[in-house]
């Protein structure tokens, strides 16, 4: 699992409550639940470190995202 302060990071930008993710998963990447709230359906928040992928692969992978998201698959759009 990650570092507190780099969870507390991620959750910052998203603003996000630290204390209400479940660790799910993760082996590449570290994924974790963040339950309904505020009229917010549930989310997921993967966090992928930065040694297993080079920055072009990460923006290639959010590239295919969007396209898939612009094509109808319920995918995050951001």
């Amino acid at each position: 699992m990650l570092k507190e302060s780099v969870l507390q990071t991620a959750t910052n930008a998203f603003g996000l409550n630290s204390n209400l993710l479940t660790h799910v998963g993760g082996n590449v990447n570290d994924v974790y639940q963040y339950p309904a709230q505020n009229g917010y359906p549930e989310r997921i928040l993967r966090l992928s470190n930065q040694k297993w992928r080079s920055e072009q692969e990460a923006l290639a992978e959010l590239h295919f995202m969007k396209y898939l998201f612009d094509n109808g698959v319920s995918v995050p759009k951001k």
